[in-house]
């Protein structure tokens, strides 16, 4: 090799040696800046933590308000929900409303009452307008078969298991 390539290698490696050591150095010094902000970061969330604690556990007017007739205020309301059980509150109702007859003769009305709330069918929980005589998501009831439907293939079919 000429003088030229060796000096040009040589100055190669060490700026190749200058550069690794300069990037240690970096992360060296950013893991320690890092360090110092997550223990600031700890050290103040502790005090906010306490100062926010301290707060909340010194009684004022609203905390009182909120411990004692606020509470009182939701028991009262919520009483008769808590009385009863979820089967109770979920299960349907006779119907109280009578439906319009376009409703009574749709696929889609179901006519039952759920914690006082009508659902007379999935397009119109409250049921059509007074005074509409028609209604665009209506889906006429099939009629009723007279014949008994035909039997169908039960599965796995007889040959699958051959």
């Amino acid at each position: 090799m000429s003088d030229w390539q060796t000096d040009l290698r040589n100055t190669m490696e060490g700026l190749t040696q200058e550069m690794e050591s300069i990037a240690l150095e970096v992360s060296r010094e950013a893991i320690g800046l890092l360090d110092r902000f997550v223990a600031l970061s700890d050290d103040f969330m502790v005090d906010m933590t306490t100062t926010f604690t301290q707060e909340l556990e010194t009684p004022t007017p609203i905390t009182e308000f909120l411990d004692q007739d606020l509470e009182a205020f939701l028991h009262s309301l919520l009483r008769p929900f808590v009385d009863l059980s979820m089967e109770e509150f979920n299960a349907p109702q006779n119907p109280v409303i009578k439906p319009h007859p376009l409703c009574e003769s749709c696929e889609n009305y179901h006519g039952q009452i759920y914690g006082g709330t009508p659902l007379i069918c999935g397009m119109h929980p409250y049921g059509i307008t007074e005074g509409q005589d028609d209604c665009a998501d209506r889906v006429p009831k099939p009629a009723e078969p007279t014949e008994p439907a035909e039997k169908t293939q039960n599965f796995p079919p007889d040959w699958w298991n051959s």
